[in-house]
């Protein structure tokens, strides 16, 4: 089996290296490492940081679709060449795989499970609003492990595709099964690791996150990029729950929002209370 990791990167130059080696400090390292630079604006730096690790670099200046179309540009070159049991890697540049991740994740790949996502850790820093991000994370952990290993999204932070995977995934998307474009991943949803978990679901496969598979990124380290970054979330995954409807998939995550919701009002409600018993 030939294993290809992808690093899309926008304006990594600070973290892009750190990724790269432990893809290279993997007991079973990737065949090929493809660092697909795009839409920088910081002048070549995070081009010249992955070319100077000695990586293949796809640079795409100018790429329509951010991340998503950047990751697109480079399956279509790439996915040619492999063979359908071959598999790609697809990880964040502001990422560290633990060193057994591609080892942990590759028995797990077949018939029934078409890719495998990391289990996502925070990295140290960022006071007490990173202390907080760190046990949410380490939440989620638990609740996979409470779940057997089921993953409730395939994080972009790192995830194994199997290439047939990815090849069905277009061409139903070309078919019409699918929402979101005619790519690998929808360059139309904000969260493209949601929308695709929800694509892989749909197409019959159940992605996993076993044991072994942790990742550590970067947490936010200011409340206003905390507030940007899951604004985006909860838009991203409102915005890719209608493309899809409500399905046997989607039902879930439905009742996931749902019960977000009723927090909110519960939360809402109390300070309500709270401010008229102080009155």
């Amino acid at each position: 089996m030939t294993i290809v990791a992808l690093i899309p990167a926008r304006n990594e130059a600070a973290g892009i290296a750190d990724a790269i080696a432990s893809l290279r400090n993997q007991t079973r390292p990737p065949d090929r490492i493809v660092a697909v630079v795009n839409n920088c604006t910081d002048y070549g730096a995070t081009y010249a940081a992955a070319r100077d690790c000695g990586v293949e670099v796809i640079h795409l200046q100018v790429c329509p679709g951010k991340k998503a179309g950047a990751l697109n540009v480079a399956l279509d070159s790439l996915l040619p060449t492999l063979a359908a049991t071959d598999a790609v890697l697809v990880m964040d540049a502001d990422t560290e795989l633990s060193p057994v991740f591609i080892e942990s994740a590759l028995p797990h790949l077949g018939r029934r499970t078409g890719a495998v996502g990391g289990i996502f850790y925070g990295r140290t820093g960022g006071g007490l609003l990173g202390q907080l991000q760190r046990m949410e994370y380490q939440r989620y952990g638990r609740e996979i492990d409470r779940r057997h290993g089921r993953a409730l999204v395939l994080s972009g932070t790192g995830t194994v595709f199997m290439v047939n995977t990815l090849r069905r995934i277009k061409q139903a998307r070309i078919d019409g099964e699918l929402p979101g474009g005619t790519g690998y991943y929808s360059t139309a949803s904000l969260t493209e690791d949601d929308e695709i978990t929800k694509a892989v679901k749909t197409l019959g496969w159940k992605p996993l996150s076993p044991a072994g598979c942790d990742v550590v990124t970067d947490v936010m380290d200011t409340p206003s990029s905390l507030w940007n970054q899951r604004l985006r979330w909860q838009h991203g995954a409102l915005k890719n729950l209608r493309s899809y409807g409500f399905t046997r998939v989607t039902a879930q995550y439905y009742l996931q929002q749902a019960m977000v919701g009723l927090g909110a009002v519960a939360l809402l409600s109390y300070l309500v209370l709270i401010a008229a018993s102080t009155t």
